[in-house]
């Protein structure tokens, strides 16, 4: 196994540890005490039956205050295995058993940016292309489901996955319906270490099946299956290559299911109109960042520590991109971005880009010492320890800022762009990677960029253009006055991951952002099987109305749309509608959105927004 940690080392820290322990308490024996002494050097130990062991030290030289790093810690039979930043640093000899290990600990002075466990035998790095449409994230397997508007020629179907050990078989099934009798067009069978067995199930008896004789599928392996629907056969390719090929038996228009089932792991699956050529998997990488972009900086900003400011290279100009890719330190009250007209205190600031963690984003400008009107967005994009991508785009009307893929808002100039020479960066924040981009549009990684920050197919599908009063990333619990009172015809979007202990969560339409306050439609998802929709008035709860059944996964990501009508609420969930609430309270009197707490807190958040039309919007 393998554990990727990325993270900062705080800007005056002293040390960290990450501890490989047989417990959670704090008297547990520790099996691999790894322990960064920052301008000292890296002490590793064990702890066991209460007292420290013989401890080993190496250098520390990888960990430097204010500098983000990569480790990779690699499991073997006999020892651990330390890469930082790529590089393979320490060994440490087992003095535990390996089975006696359950808890992951990390303390010190240190933010983490994500860490996970990998089994590097079955894993690998995958992205999803923007062309497929509506993935679905880690599927249970047996999955059956429909497939929106049906089979048709020139579509595609992208698996990615992997072989458990001990696998004997899996199957993936091209339906005419989601019944066990319903006719299977297209019966796709790879036996592990075998042959790949192909047929048809019609009228209730299986067909003259077909052997595919490349043994491409075996225990522990990673797969990328793409299967191509043409008029007259479906086309497979594993890992790029085209493998197999299967004549259509039942006409492709009767298709409108999928079934997946059998000894698989399913990372992600999704239908494409837009062919795309086929690609092999990615080898496993202990360098590669999960928050990684494809970019080339033009004129990167090396050993950045803040509060920094330098001139711009070139000065700034139209067409260009300021990038920062970082982290929220836990006590950073704000960031502060300026782009300015010289060094000193005095001069000119063209553009003040300061968000307030957990509050609001101001937008300024600084002219003949003193600030000019200032510009509030009332959203909170920031949060105390979460990792952050941000883009300013210089656009000959204004900056245009985008903030992890999502347009965050724009300011126009009050100060021309060719008197801006320098920037400013203040607040306590880890910075990863920052620099400018010129000729943004014409850069040669414009495309992938512009999938990041313009697309609403890559990190947070499905939003129409039309969304107003955005909130990336809030924290949970949530309450917000909503800005524009409710009226029939009007939306609001819900975009979110179900977290993997989630004993369920709720989103509240109130009176008011008060404990106190009513709530006109209570809407609550629970995994003991049902959802439950209610009101509160008064200070006590109404009846509540109980569906059976429950169209979330835990760990898997969500979109709600709440559509507001004149008669009450209408739900959908993944794009199918879920329930209706009549008004219980009118719809004039709600100012206020609430996503709680405990003990439903079981989401995280990463977009809310509204449309003012649903019935005209583009999608």
């Amino acid at each position: 196994m393998r554990l990727h940690v990325e993270g900062t080392v705080h800007p005056n820290a002293h040390q960290f540890h990450v501890n490989f322990k047989a417990g959670v308490k704090d008297g547990d024996d520790v099996a691999f005490y790894f322990n960064p002494r920052i301008g000292q050097n890296v002490t590793m130990n064990a702890f066991q039956n209460g007292q420290w062991m013989i401890e080993e030290l190496g250098s520390d030289m990888p960990f430097v205050r204010g500098a983000s790093f990569k480790l990779l810690f690699i499991v073997y039979k006999d020892f651990y295995e330390v890469h930082v930043n790529g590089m393979r640093l320490y060994t440490f000899n087992h003095r535990i058993p390996l089975e006696r290990i359950t808890t992951l600990a990390i303390s010190g002075d240190v933010s983490i940016i994500w860490l996970g466990f990998e089994d590097w035998r079955q894993t690998f790095t995958y992205s999803i292309p923007s062309v497929v449409l509506n993935p679905v994230i880690h599927p249970s397997i047996p999955y059956v489901g429909p497939v929106a508007g049906g089979i048709r020629p020139g579509m595609q179907l992208h698996v990615e996955g992997a072989i458990p050990p001990n696998a004997k078989q899996f199957q993936i099934n091209f339906k005419t319906g989601i019944q066990d009798g319903d006719d299977t067009a297209f019966h796709f069978n790879p036996r592990i270490g075998q042959d790949v067995y192909m047929n048809v199930f019609k009228n209730g008896q299986w067909q003259k099946g077909e052997l595919g004789h490349n043994k491409t599928f075996v225990e522990g392996a990673s797969f990328n299956l793409l299967f191509i629907i043409y008029r007259d056969f479906y086309e497979v390719h594993v890992n790029g290559e085209h493998i197999y090929k299967f004549n259509h038996r039942i006409p492709v228009d009767r298709v409108n299911t999928l079934g997946i089932s059998g000894d698989v792991l399913i990372r992600w699956f999704g239908f494409a109109n837009k062919s795309i050529t086929p690609k092999p998997p990615t080898p496993p990488s202990s360098t590669l960042s999960s928050i990684s972009l494809p970019l080339e900086i033009t004129y990167p900003i090396s050993n950045l520590r803040l509060p920094y400011v330098d001139k711009i290279p070139g000065g700034l100009k139209e067409d260009m991109v300021f990038f920062l890719q970082g982290t929220v330190l836990t006590n950073t009250a704000s960031i502060v971005v300026n782009f300015k007209t010289g060094l000193g205190d005095a001069h000119d600031v063209a553009f003040h880009y300061r968000p307030w963690i957990n509050h609001k984003t101001v937008l300024n400008s600084f002219q003949n010492g003193g600030w000019r009107t200032e510009e509030d967005v009332h959203s909170v994009p920031y949060t105390s320890g979460g990792a952050f991508i941000l883009l300013i785009a210089i656009k000959s009307d204004g900056y245009k800022v985008f903030l992890n893929g999502v347009q965050h808002c724009t300011f126009r100039h009050r100060i021309s762009l060719e008197k801006v020479s320098m920037v400013q960066i203040c607040g306590n924040v880890a910075t990863n990677v920052c620099g400018f981009i010129d000729n943004w549009s014409t850069h040669s990684s414009f495309a992938e960029l512009k999938e990041v920050t313009e697309s609403s197919t890559s990190i947070l599908p499905f939003l129409p253009l039309e969304t107003s009063y955005p909130v990336n990333f809030p924290a949970i619990p949530y309450a917000s006055k909503i800005l524009n009172r409710l009226k029939p015809g009007m939306a609001m979007f819900v975009y979110g991951t179900v977290l993997a202990n989630a004993q369920g969560f709720s989103v509240n339409f109130k009176t008011g952002k008060g404990d106190n306050d009513d709530i006109a439609f209570h809407y609550n998802p629970r995994f003991s099987g049902e959802t439950v929709l209610n009101s509160l008035r008064n200070g006590g709860w109404e009846t509540p109305e109980n569906l059976p059944g429950l169209p979330f996964t835990r760990k898997t990501s969500f979109q709600i749309i709440f559509v507001f009508k004149s008669e009450g609420y209408e739900v959908y969930v993944g794009g199918s509608k879920h329930c209706t609430f009549k008004h219980r309270i009118p719809l004039e009197n709600i100012c206020a959105i609430e996503i709680p707490g405990m003990p439903f807190a079981g989401v995280t958040i990463q977009f809310i927004g509204f449309v003012e039309n649903w019935k005209n919007l583009s999608i």
